[in-house]
């Protein structure tokens, strides 16, 4: 081969390598853009006039750093921030419809909030004692406010709370504006058969999926009228007497990573036994109307892969304010 050949094949090489690693480069920086867009469609217009380019284009991802292995079916980081593009921090299988057991609650408490008045007065019923799980330790007979049972169902994810709360109006009716609601937000891949978030005895039960579960969050952080919802959902610990003050009931929130993250201002828990742990955790900037949105589901250890996600994401990325802190 003579010399002038050996130049050429080396130039080709060269040139090989380069396109290889832009190719790659490209291939994982429109995977981040093309989630932010499908999130984007039922977000507010990004008004980049009013802020800097800095502002904008931050945080910026290291490309040099893995992304994180969670054994999850799906989980999500996104950045919100009223008014503005959202930021798809990490995804994986955020657009797959599953099973969201208790995080159902949440769209459950939107209902309530939407037809019951928090001071009317709810006696427990039977047939909502008789639902599955071990909290709530409601009695049939006993009379609660609405306002309680919201608190019941959604620190200690009771399903005899949130049962008792469909009943006001019917069952049936409940899980229809449920569904009703899902529409409202603009959800295509939400759907409700009951309020707990329990499977059916014909093997159906509700199902999201994680982004459209981040746009039930939105909704709850801008809306005023959902304020006693993040209210709740930031509460560690309550309690309180049922209306005749013959009962009492001291409430421990399920989340247990309340205590370990200080910019943690709320979250919700679901677990079902056939596919296991799902969390929802709102974290936000101090002073900032700012909030970085961790979505697990469908998890063998929802706590442990949410600190994971929080512990990665500093180091995936400048410019990002570390939420784990």
């Amino acid at each position: 081969m003579t010399q002038k050949n050996k130049k050429l094949l080396f130039c080709i090489c060269g040139a090989i390598l380069f396109l290889g690693m832009m190719g790659s480069y490209y291939f994982f920086y429109a995977k981040q853009i093309i989630a932010e867009k499908e999130f984007a469609n039922s977000t507010a217009d990004f008004h980049q006039q009013d802020r800097s380019l800095a502002e904008i284009y931050q945080p910026i991802r290291r490309w040099n750093v893995k992304e994180i292995d969670l054994s999850a079916k799906a989980a999500g980081a996104i950045e919100l921030e009223q008014g503005v593009h959202p930021k798809v921090l990490f995804t994986k299988n955020m657009q797959q419809s599953l099973p969201i057991a208790s995080l159902s609650k949440l769209v459950g408490a939107m209902v309530c909030l939407d037809n019951y008045n928090l001071k009317e007065t709810v006696i427990i019923s039977q047939e909502a004692i008789a639902q599955s799980g071990d909290v709530g330790l409601l009695k049939a007979g006993e009379q609660l406010m609405v306002k309680n049972l919201l608190e019941l169902s959604l620190i200690e994810s009771s399903n005899d709370a949130i049962y008792a709360l469909s009943e006001i109006m019917g069952t049936n009716n409940f899980v229809r504006l449920m569904n009703k609601k899902t529409q409202d937000i603009g959800l295509a891949k939400t759907y409700f058969v009951n309020p707990t978030g329990l499977y059916e005895a014909n093997g159906r039960t509700n199902y999201s999926s994680g982004m459209e579960l981040v746009k039930v969050i939105e909704r709850l952080l801008f809306d005023p009228s959902y304020e006693p919802i993040m209210d709740i959902i930031s509460t560690e610990e309550s309690s309180f007497y049922s209306n005749n003050g013959d009962i009492y009931h001291s409430l421990k929130n399920t989340n247990e990573l309340f205590s370990e993250f200080s910019f943690m201002i709320g979250g919700k828990t679901g677990y079902l036994p056939q596919t296991g742990g799902s969390l929802i955790t709102i974290f936000q900037q101090p002073g900032k109307e700012t909030y970085l949105i961790s979505i697990i589901l469908n998890s063998p250890d929802r706590f442990q892969e949410t600190r994971m996600l929080l512990e990665w994401l500093p180091q995936g990325y400048i410019y990002l304010f570390n939420y784990g802190d």
